[in-house]
């Protein structure tokens, strides 16, 4: 799965509305206020998707919960999670990148390895077209 598909969905409509699933797998959040990806400059070139992180989880939290403890980390609650934290701290939402223009995309995986190969193709991909990763992850992986 690449990135930059249709099939988005607001991220706060989907933890409110529970269509995140009890899984393992990878995520990606972006920001598309009124459903438009955002532009980000990069390195070599301009992010047309909004990109801001790539992620995945293994562990029995699922993907409903990696990406309920992302969103409260970045409305500034005491969650731990570095992106969600750092988007929060940096001030994201005061330029632009407002919280409720947050939209996710998934793909659930069988196996921790599946999840965490799906993140690094993602980031590798990312890195090659803009030289750098997504504004929100500070590390490969």
């Amino acid at each position: 799965m690449s990135w930059d598909g249709d099939d988005w969905i607001g991220l706060k409509d989907a933890i409110d509305n529970d269509q995140l699933p009890e899984k393992r797998g990878a995520y990606v959040i972006r920001c598309a206020p009124r459903g438009r990806p955002k532009s980000i400059r990069r390195a070599f070139d301009v992010d047309k998707t909004g990109v801001l992180c790539f992620g995945m989880t293994a562990s029995s939290e699922g993907l409903k919960g990696r990406l309920t403890i992302f969103y409260g980390a970045a409305g500034g609650g005491a969650a731990a999670h570095a992106e969600g934290q750092r988007y929060h701290c940096l001030g994201y939402h005061q330029h632009g990148f407002c919280l409720q223009s947050l939209q996710v995309r998934w793909v659930e995986c069988a196996t921790k390895k599946e999840a965490k190969e799906q993140e690094l193709c993602w980031f590798d991909k990312y890195a090659m077209l803009f030289g750098e990763l997504p504004p929100l992850n500070r590390r490969r992986g």
